[in-house]
């Protein structure tokens, strides 16, 4: 079985933008920051799976708005920046 068929991936990030849900794989993640820091994108994507409930715990399936979202992290990959702009648009928000 190859990575991307593995059960482990079939988990999204949801966030919510302008009253629309958006959902986000790994493997989405993982085609908008191409496949040179895999690693950076799992740490965004799983960071992201975890932080999100703990940020919205009383809102409907615990979705955080997309632009409200601000990372603060030591990990300067290109993998994880990617993955957190993808999902929030922080970079290009300077949040």
């Amino acid at each position: 079985m190859a990575v991307e068929d593995s059960v482990a991936f079939e988990e999204t990030v949801a966030v919510v933008d302008l009253g629309a849900e958006l959902r986000f794989s790994y493997q989405d993640l993982l085609r908008y920051s191409g496949p040179h820091s895999p690693a950076g994108v799992a740490v965004a994507f799983q960071a992201m799976r975890f932080a999100f409930p703990l940020l919205s715990p009383g809102s409907p399936r615990s979705l955080v708005e997309r632009r409200e979202v601000f990372v603060a992290t030591a990990f300067r990959g290109p993998g994880g920046r990617d993955g957190f702009e993808l999902v929030t648009r922080c970079v290009t928000g300077g949040r």
